[in-house]
Formats: structure tokens, C-alpha cells, sequence
């Protein structure tokens, strides 16, 4: 018999187990995750590792470098649930996963693949109703069908628009810090990023409003949704500001 299983703790836990004459068959796993970017998966399971494939119909809204970030951080996330649903099989249930690598990205003229690997000893069962994780990098997952719904696709595109501008935003400050530059010049940076995080989300109610497939409660919900990550990134974009004023007093 060979067996899937993952770590709970210092014990493997067998998630599904095959006859020894299907080993090399079932090693390979390919799923149809679907969704609004129509992602499928494979998933190889080593002896020592995961490797997950996805393809996915990518992110052409927006300037190259915006979309490619965004096209990794929604491919890498169709990884991790495509290798929650292998492992859960017929149950839905908890992991947490660390040190995920992605290995190799690329765009054809209609999609979007990543290769992702996981070491299997860094997927651990999350024992019932626990609520933290000792490894502060490491992430929980779950296989959940509506993170593949047209809203939450949406939804999520929004989301990774403002982390990605907070994250530009901090980069900024801590190289401002090293070249001690003034208050003044790392202000209009920051306000170039926050001016390019607001145009990319009016991209988005744009493409909200033109989803003819979204109901008009899901549109009504995403145009508000557009309006709070808009505010959340002027409210962190002026909080930047302040915080950088106050490491420039203590210099």
C-alpha cells in the first residue's frame, strides 16, 4: 500500500491510502478548480515533497507589473487550495502549510501557470478548534469552493491591490530611513503609490459594474467593498506619513 498523508504534530497521518500496483497513477493528481480564471491543477506527491501546477486565465487589467504581481499571488493561493482539496478528500478540514516555494511562472498568450513546492513535513493537520499556529510562518489553509466564485474573485483582486500598495509603501519608508531623505520627498512617494492603488481599484468597479454574470447584490457589495479598500489605503498612506515624520524626530 502507499499512502498521502501529512504531519499532525510528530505523527504522519494517512489522508488516503492505494493498492502499491496504482502508486505511480495516483502520485498525480489533477483537479478542475474552475472558478472565474477556469484553474485546473495537478498535484505531485514525492516522497519528500508536494508539487502543485496551476493554470489559470490571468490579469490583463492592469500596467504589466501590477498584473504580474497579482497574476503570482492568485496563483500561488489556487496552489495551496488545490493541495488542501487533495488532502481533505471527502472531508474539509485544516492545515497549516510553511515554506512554500514557488519554483517557475510564465504567460502564453491565453494562460497563466505557476509550479509551486511545499516539503510534506510542512503540512500539519490543525487539531480541532485550535486557534493559533506555533510557526509565525506558516499559513492555514482550507479547501473552500467559494473562494472561486465571481464576487470573491473580485473580492480578493481588491484585497491583494492594497496589500501590495501597503507593501510598496514600507519598502519605500525603510529605504527613505537609509537615505534620510525628508519628510516632503517620501511623502509625494508614498502618495504616487496611493495614486496608483486608487486608479487600480476604479479599473476594478469599472470591471464590477461591466460583470453582467455578477447579481445586482454582489455588485452593490463589491462597489462598497471598492469604497473601503479605497479609504483603508488613504488611511494607511497618511498613517505612513506620520510614522515616518516620527522615526525622522528620533534620528
Amino acid at each position: 500500500m502507499t499512502a498521502w498523508t501529512l504531519m499532525m504534530g510528530a505523527a504522519a497521518i494517512p489522508m488516503a491510502t492505494y493498492p502499491a500496483s496504482l502508486q505511480e497513477e495516483r502520485r498525480t493528481q489533477a483537479i478542475n478548480l474552475g472558478g472565474l480564471r477556469q484553474a485546473t491543477a495537478t498535484v505531485t506527491a514525492s516522497e519528500d515533497n508536494y508539487v502543485i501546477a496551476v493554470r489559470m486565465l490571468p490579469v490583463r487589467s492592469f500596467d504589466d507589473a501590477t498584473n504580474a504581481r497579482l497574476n503570482r499571488e492568485k496563483g500561488r493561493q489556487l496552489a495551496l487550495q488545490a493541495l488542501a482539496k487533495i488532502l481533505s478528500d471527502k472531508e474539509t478540514v485544516e492545515f497549516t502549510i510553511a515554506g512554500a516555494r514557488i519554483n517557475k511562472v510564465a504567460t502564453d498568450a491565453k494562460f497563466f501557470t505557476l509550479t509551486l513546492e511545499v516539503a510534506r513535513k510542512n503540512v500539519v493537520l490543525l487539531r480541532s478548534g485550535a486557534k493559533s499556529v506555533n510557526d509565525k510562518q506558516a499559513e492555514r489553509v482550507a479547501w473552500s469552493s467559494i473562494l472561486f466564485t465571481r464576487k470573491q474573485d473580485h473580492a480578493k483582486t481588491l484585497e491583494n491591490l492594497v496589500t501590495i500598495g501597503l507593501a510598496d509603501i514600507e519598502i519605500a519608508r525603510k529605504q527613505a530611513l537609509q537615505q534620510m531623505e525628508s519628510i516632503a520627498t517620501f511623502a509625494k512617494k508614498v502618495e504616487a503609490i496611493q495614486s496608483s492603488v486608487v486608479k487600480n481599484l476604479e479599473i476594478c468597479r469599472k470591471e464590477i459594474n461591466d460583470d453582467l454574470l455578477l447579481f445586482s447584490a454582489e455588485q452593490e457589495e463589491l462597489r462598497q467593498l471598492v469604497d473601503m479598500q479605497r479609504q483603508r489605503v488613504l488611511n494607511e498612506s497618511r498613517a505612513a506619513v506620520r510614522r515616518y515624520e516620527a522615526d525622522v524626530e528620533r534620528k
